[in-house]
Parts: C-alpha cells; structure tokens; sequence
C-alpha cells in the first residue's frame, strides 16, 4: 500500500510538474526529412513559442551556424545535413589553424593540415534534447556547431573547431564560447544552469586529441569538469544531472554529473530509461509513462532485475 501511494504521488508530482512546464516560454526544433527518410532528418529551426504555443519568433541553425558564412569557394550543401562544403587552400588553412590553436593537438598531429595544398571544409550541428518520454518542449537549448578541414580526397583529419551555445526560450545567448575541440554532442540541464558538451575527433585511427567531456557553470562560464580519458561517445540531459557513458574496470558505465556536483555511476542493465536522478534516488520511466525508484548507492549501482 506504501508502495502503491509513493508511485500515486510521484505520478501526481510529474503530472504538476509537466503542466508547470508546458505553461512557460518554451523551445521547439523544426526539421527537415531527407530524401523522404526520416531516420536520416537534419535540424532546420529553433522555433521560440509563447506561454500558449504560439510561435513567436524561429531561429534558422543554418543562418546561425558559424561555418557557413566563409568566403571560400563552396562546393555546395552536404547531402545528409544541409551545411556548406567548403574548398579552401593552404593560407586559408594556417589562417584559420595557427599554432597557438592547435596546442590542444597531439604532437604528432600538428602539422599533418601543412603537407596539402587543397583540403574541404565541412559542419555539422548538434542540439540537446531532454530523455522525457513525449516531452518535445523545452526551457533551455544546448545547441553545438563544429567543423573539420580534411585533404581532397582524403581521411585524414587537418584541423577542427567548435562553436557552442546555450539559449533560453526567449532566444537570448546564456553561453558562447568556440573550441578547438569537434563536439560532437551538447546537454543542458533543465535549469539552465549546466551546459556539457562531449568531444573527439571522431575517428578512431586518426585521433587529433583524447575524447572527453566538458561541463560548465553557465552563470560565470567556468568549467567545473572535464574528462579527456577512455571512449566517450556522447552527453545527454536528464533532471537534476548531466550524463556520459564510459568504461571502468572494464565495464561499460553511465556517469551522471548531479547539480549539486556530485557524480553517481550506474551500470543500468534495465530496458526503462532513467529520467531523475537525486543523491538517493535513481528514477526510471517505462514506455506506458509509469515510474518506479531505485536507491543510490556509493560506488557503481549495478541495476538489474
């Protein structure tokens, strides 16, 4: 019976929580099927909305991304994510990757973008989203743009560089910094307070640098994480933390960041996903919407049937 109110509650608190939610400012994303298959769809706008779902402004990420604008000959917009392709020429390169930018590098790398006279230049875009199951409205938007310069024809990576950004629902600029880093995905938590993101050259035999993660207090613009060992595949947002998947004593763990700076470690071996996260608390949600709790423990919490 205890168990039974617990849940009736928890539900209840959700309930008002989401309802809370769906009554602000909110941020929704607008894309673009390509080809007639939506698994392979690119983000066209952040469309800002009022306190009733009524569109009040949109963003276009295409216009906002940064590496769209150059003046080098392009080569035209990239089949399966809508950005400029770009060719650009060795000066165009030491321009754009002096060697003050490239201390992030590994030392074998440096100077691999000298050795060609003709490379292209390519972007992409990623945005945060919440794991909320039919939640497709949010208060806070991570959104990352990152470029890579590679030889004609070749795989080599010359050369990368990031923009990221945090907004609200009311379009403003929380954070924007660049990085030589390729991020590769973007998180806020859902009070806008923490932005990660992850990063890596992404390519496995070729690796400019060491992947990570960052995670940053958007107030003041600080870091106050980062991790740079081992795979590290992406970051995601749930309430009340950030999350990372990684790998410790050889088995694959999720990391999750709590707002209060601590970090917890599951090995979830369960189908639901987790949706909170609290010092005590792990809570998962099923495909049906219901929701139930498992303790936090210190160490890795391995969570099975």
């Amino acid at each position: 019976m205890k168990a039974m109110q617990k849940m009736t509650l928890l539900l209840f608190l959700m309930t008002i929580y989401f309802s809370a939610f769906a009554q602000k400012k909110s941020i929704i994303i607008e894309s673009i099927p390509v080809s007639g298959d939506e698994a392979m769809n690119y983000y066209n706008k952040v469309i800002l909305l009022d306190s009733v779902k009524k569109s009040r402004t949109s963003i276009d990420l295409f216009e906002m991304n940064p590496y769209n604008h150059f003046r080098f000959n392009s080569i035209g917009k990239g089949f399966f994510n809508g950005n400029r392709e770009y060719f650009i020429d060795q000066k165009d390169f030491q321009k754009m990757f002096p060697e003050n930018f490239k201390n992030d590098y590994k030392s074998e790398y440096k100077e691999q973008g000298v050795k060609f006279d003709s490379l292209v230049l390519t972007s992409k875009i990623s945005l945060s989203n919440f794991i909320f199951n039919n939640i497709n409205y949010y208060n806070y938007l991570a959104i990352g743009f990152s470029m890579k310069v590679k030889p004609v024809n070749g795989e080599i990576i010359a050369g990368t560089k990031s923009t990221v950004y945090a907004i609200n629902a009311t379009g403003k600029t929380l954070y924007e910094n660049e990085t030589s880093k390729y991020v590769n995905s973007v998180a806020i938590t859902n009070d806008g307070q923490l932005l990660a993101f992850s990063y890596n050259s992404g390519w496995a035999d070729d690796e400019l640098y060491p992947s990570g993660i960052c995670i940053i207090d958007i107030s003041n613009g600080n870091t106050i994480y980062e991790k740079n060992e081992g795979i590290i595949n992406g970051v995601w947002q749930i309430k009340g933390a950030i999350g990372w998947d990684g790998i410790m004593d050889g088995m694959r763990i999720d990391f999750y960041y709590l707002e209060t700076g601590k970090i917890i470690l599951i090995q979830n071996e369960l189908p639901e996903g987790i949706i909170e996260i609290t010092e005590n608390t792990c809570t998962f949600i099923k495909d049906d919407g219901s929701t139930f709790s498992r303790k936090i423990q210190e160490g890795i919490n391995i969570i099975s049937n």
